[in-house]
């Protein structure tokens, strides 16, 4: 599942609508459906600022629970507020924390992104043995028709390829 996935199942599990949710963070209408493989830091901290319960690892990775106490409900306050309530060590460790899983994911894209390279160079050698394999099959069946031609010129007193060997008296 991608973080654009998530973030939808967020907005409707807090039934809101995906343009409710990109004014309430401040972005333009569409946002949510650009989002590709992942998202900046800066609209992660903005999300978290309006949305403090909300897992900040499930967002990226989707491993633990959606909201940080699931029992609780997610409560929209106006960013000063929450500023006000945020003491400034847990913003501060927060930021880490989403920083340190934005390398995760930079990491992981990096793993992949080597992988579809080597894959590609891999099915481009693949490609050429196959081409050098038919070019080797094809030479021995030429090799292999030419030595049943010469056996068989051995075998009926004739030089290779059909010709009547050359003997003493035939001179």
């Amino acid at each position: 599942m991608s973080v654009k996935v998530r973030v939808k199942e967020f907005v409707e599990s807090i039934n809101s609508t995906v343009s409710g949710f990109e004014k309430s963070i401040s972005v333009t209408n569409g946002y949510v459906n650009s989002i590709s493989r992942s998202i900046g830091i800066d609209k992660i901290k903005i999300i978290l600022e309006k949305y403090p319960n909300l897992n900040v690892e499930w967002l990226l990775t989707g491993r633990g629970d959606m909201l940080k106490s699931p029992n609780k409900e997610v409560v929209l306050e106006e960013p000063a507020v929450a500023y006000a309530k945020e003491d400034t060590g847990k913003s501060q460790a927060l930021e880490r924390e989403v920083e340190l899983l934005q390398g995760r994911i930079n990491d992981k894209d990096r793993i992949i992104s080597m992988l579809e390279s080597e894959t590609n160079r891999l099915k481009t050698e693949n490609e050429h043995l196959r081409t050098k394999t038919k070019s080797t099959k094809e030479k021995n069946k030429t090799i292999k028709n030419q030595d049943q031609v010469f056996e068989k010129g051995v075998n009926t007193g004739l030089e290779p390829y059909g010709k009547p060997k050359l003997t003493e008296e035939s001179h």
